[in-house]
């Protein structure tokens, strides 16, 4: 028994959460269990140590400590009701008013009252023991307030004084998330790992940073361990679930969300993620039975809205799915999937005006998609505006990966130069300055902006990213990669990985532009503009069998109704020696948006190439080249064209044309045929 005693008083001194009375020995029977939970609470495993401490209340209920440590562990949980009934019984039974203090804090603060847990974890009177759980209250409740300048102070000043508490590094580690200080949030959740290799929030937040900064595949191996410290935790579960199937792994997707129905049989998120699966599989009337098993709950979520959208999209009612969206796009305008979807669904009603409206803000955007550029492109030539049609349609024809912008004009750099010079050190003064200088061209006024920002704050990626994005306006494509890899290090999230690859292009770098790609896709492999990447290099490269595997997976998952995934199916079945497959995606491309020139182009130079008809073939190439007379492969088809049309002399005059534009891929044929002329 004394060496037991001796064992609880040395364990009750170090372990954080531990309330005992000044006689030990009077709580005998409770001490074992008691003892157990405050271990528990130590290594961070709040949902064993609440059965723990509940044995020890259950074997003396009138001993203040077991109470005050239940609120403790509840108030981690985030049961705040349960946690302040726990303070109140802690309180009945005789835990002094310092003690009581920062729980009551704690329980206010997870009961969503980060105001009244300010108030009460500040005030005097705390006890010194407690000191350390009242200073983690303030900033957390701080954090909760948006103060994150105070928040910080908070946990510099708990970490200092408790430099080996795995819990506090973890909550610090979300304070530097909360900040875009992505480095030192890698840096805290670290150190919270080394300290206890089982606190289970510190993994749960090392697998997200690990997501964020390598990508998906590399995050699995945290998720899982994770769930191996807490195997019965759904929440867990369900995100280890959505990583699976973002990374490709459906079956391993299905199995998890299965176990988590073996556990609570009406999960809603189970269900949902059932239902995205076989969405994803084209099953779409099973995934609208399974979304139906989710109920109203998860309703307001944009996953939850948009998935239901594509369902009524597939099931013909475009309307209700068009009004689901609207109401989505106003909370978050600048959500592009809602806007690509949203214009999609209107453009089936006939609504030229309305796909005009929801779209324009996203064709306008350098880095707009060429689905969305057609479908704008077509709704203004419905309208007969030919001009702004032409303008959409070219842009659809020739996609190019380029840096995003962000929405907005130029309208109010006024307002937003003002705001910066009276606060030039804030970054939401300076980063909407920086994105309307670089939206009006003004990227030599933006970069020196951009590079005190970075230097300010050189652990968030989108500092880096800035400083980047002016270089490449400023055509320095080679010190852009760096601020980029910098950015992608940090955070190898598509934005970084895309710009670091265009980059790298365009410093004529492609071999290393090559193995961030391949890199990218090992982490994220059904990552859509990574993909479209891929395809065209292997359609660059000649390797047509590769070229047509990843843009056949494309068009699998995207459906038929992007003309430029099928304008470059067109030229893969052709280098293939295909040529029957090769007119059936050059026509279907041509179909859907027969005024871009390379669709248009490509169609003309197949029915000339293939002899099926020469005379239709030609009249598209003219098409062709009447908008791009600059291209001097488009010249040679169309002398080609000339010449199975029995018309030489026209030839003549295209392949001197396309000889005098320089050094291009046909460039010998061209000469050949000149000859023969």
């Amino acid at each position: 028994m004394r060496r037991a005693l001796a064992l609880a008083a040395l364990a009750l001194a170090v372990l954080p959460g531990g309330f005992v009375a000044a006689r030990e020995a009077d709580h005998a029977a409770a001490m074992t269990p008691y003892l157990a939970a405050s271990r528990l609470v130590a290594e961070a495993d709040f949902r064993t140590a609440r059965v723990e401490v509940m044995n020890a209340i259950q074997e003396e209920p009138g001993w203040s400590a077991p109470h005050a440590l239940q609120a403790r562990i509840l108030a981690e949980l985030g049961d705040g009701v349960a946690a302040r009934a726990a303070v109140d019984r802690a309180r009945a039974a005789g835990l002094s008013e310092g003690d009581l203090k920062p729980l009551l804090a704690f329980a206010l603060l997870a009961g969503g009252d980060p105001t009244g847990a300010l108030a009460e974890a500040g005030g005097a009177g705390v006890s010194p023991k407690l000191a350390p759980l009242a200073t983690r209250v303030r900033a957390k409740a701080q954090l909760a307030l948006g103060d994150l300048e105070a928040s910080a102070k908070e946990f510099e000043q708990l970490v200092a004084a408790t430099p080996d508490d795995s819990i506090a590094w973890s909550d610090f580690a979300r304070l530097k998330v909360y900040s875009g200080d992505l480095a030192g949030a890698i840096q805290s959740c670290q150190r919270a790992v080394e300290l206890n290799t089982r606190n289970h929030g510190a993994l749960m937040l090392m697998a997200e940073l690990v997501r964020g900064q390598f990508g998906l595949t590399a995050s699995i191996p945290w998720y899982e361990r994770a769930l191996a410290v807490e195997p019965s935790n759904t929440t867990t579960m369900l995100d280890l679930a959505s990583t699976y199937g973002d990374a490709g792994r459906a079956r391993d997707m299905l199995a998890m969300t299965r176990r988590v129905l073996a556990i609570d049989e009406k999960n809603p998120r189970a269900f949902f993620l059932q239902a995205v699966l076989a969405a994803r599989a084209a099953k779409y009337d099973l995934s609208r039975s399974l979304l139906n098993r989710t109920g109203e709950e998860l309703d307001h979520l944009p996953a939850v809205v948009l998935l239901k959208a594509v369902l009524e999209i597939r099931a013909g009612n475009e309307e209700l799915a068009i009004a689901r969206l609207r109401e989505l796009l106003v909370q978050q305008p600048d959500n592009l999937k809602v806007r690509r979807l949203l214009g999609a669904a209107l453009a089936r009603t006939g609504d030229d005006a309305g796909t005009i409206d929801a779209l324009k803000p996203m064709a306008d955007r350098a880095d707009a998609d060429s689905y969305t550029l057609s479908l704008i492109g077509r709704a203004f030539e419905r309208l007969d505006n030919r001009q702004a049609a032409a303008l959409y349609l070219d842009r659809a024809a020739n996609p190019s990966p380029r840096d995003p912008v962000p929405f907005g004009n130029a309208d109010d750099m006024g307002l937003v130069s003002r705001a910066n010079a009276d606060d030039p050190d804030n970054a939401k003064t300076a980063i909407p300055l920086i994105a309307r200088l670089l939206l009006t061209g003004r990227a030599g006024e933006a970069l020196p902006i951009a590079q005190r920002m970075r230097a300010q704050n050189p652990g968030v990626p989108a500092a880096h990213v800035l400083v980047g994005d002016a270089l490449m306006a400023l055509d320095k494509p080679g010190e852009a990669a760096a601020a980029y890899r910098t950015a992608a290090d940090l955070q190898f999230s598509e934005s970084s990985a895309l710009r670091l690859i265009e980059a790298l292009r365009r410093a004529g770098d492609n071999q290393q532009a090559m193995r961030v790609l391949s890199l990218f896709i090992q982490q994220n492999p059904r990552n859509v503009s990574a993909l479209r990447l891929l395809g065209d290099h292997f359609l660059a490269a000649g390797q047509w069998d590769k070229a047509i595997g990843v843009l056949e997976s494309l068009r699998l998952r995207l459906g038929n109704r992007d003309a430029s995934l099928l304008n470059n199916l067109a030229w893969a079945w052709l280098g293939k020696g295909d040529q029957e497959k090769a007119l059936i995606f050059a026509r279907a491309a041509f179909d859907l948006s027969p005024a871009t020139p390379s669709t248009a182009g490509t169609y003309g130079w197949f029915l000339v190439k293939s002899r099926q008809d020469a005379t239709s073939g030609t009249k598209l190439l003219e098409k062709a080249v009447a908008s791009l007379p600059a291209n001097p492969t488009l010249r040679y088809q169309l002398a080609r064209g000339y010449v199975a049309t029995g018309r030489k002399g026209r030839a003549r005059v295209e392949l001197d044309k396309a000889l005098s534009a320089g050094a291009f891929p046909d460039a010998g044929k061209a000469k050949a045929l000149r000859a023969t002329l």
